[in-house]
């Protein structure tokens, strides 16, 4: 059922944070000597220090707002569009809208709560335009982490896997398909997609 957590608000308190975490990471002089899990890692590597697993177990609410962030041990250099799209790939969530993961929480329209997510967040527009091919990307990383983790037998993870192995590729085909337009969406309309970028009966165009 949808909980507090879950409520637009929530969501929207959620960005203000994370964002807030990725400024505070701009100022810290990381130290030589610091190791980081490329477990979940951006393989770009970017100016601020990614969260990496900002799922719905590792954040801490107060009266409906998001407080803190917990479990740093995934964190790792990156950009702030990988975190976001971490991100958003538990919240919105970013699924099947007839999966449990979205049925169960009452989403009926993930790509409106993601414009609200990334808009909360304060993503600026390049970001906003490389959003698809990031979610896309942390989402097969994310694969290859849960399945290696299996493979190894690694407690809970192969349950997890056999779970989450039909949903991964129901989420991959969701967010391909032609009906999100989840692209222009995410733009500002102020920032609305040059004509190359813009979608094509109803599938994202991309540029040569």
């Amino acid at each position: 059922m949808c909980g507090p957590s879950h409520s637009e608000g929530a969501l929207e308190t959620l960005g203000g944070l994370l964002r807030r975490f990725h400024d505070a990471t701009t100022t810290w002089e990381i130290p030589a000597a610091a190791c980081w899990s490329p477990a979940l890692a951006d393989p770009a590597g970017g100016p601020v220090i990614c969260h990496n697993d900002v799922c719905i177990e590792n954040v801490v609410f107060r009266d409906g707002r998001a407080a803190a962030l917990l479990d740093f041990d995934l964190a790792a250099p990156g950009r702030r569009v990988w975190d976001v799209a971490q991100a958003a790939r538990y919240w919105i969530p970013l699924t099947d809208p007839e999966l449990p993961a979205a049925a169960d929480r009452g989403v009926s329209d993930p790509i409106g709560r993601l414009r609200r997510f990334v808009d909360a967040y304060g993503l600026e527009t390049g970001p906003r335009r490389q959003f698809v091919e990031v979610v896309l990307e942390a989402e097969r990383g994310a694969r290859r982490f849960v399945e290696g983790q299996a493979a190894r037998g690694a407690a809970g993870f192969v349950e997890m896997w056999c779970e989450i192995a039909a949903c991964v590729i129901r989420r991959r085909r969701n967010l391909c398909s032609p009906t999100p337009g989840m692209d222009t969406c995410l733009l500002r309309q102020r920032d609305r997609l040059p004509d190359r970028l813009l979608p094509n009966n109803g599938h994202i165009r991309r540029s040569e």
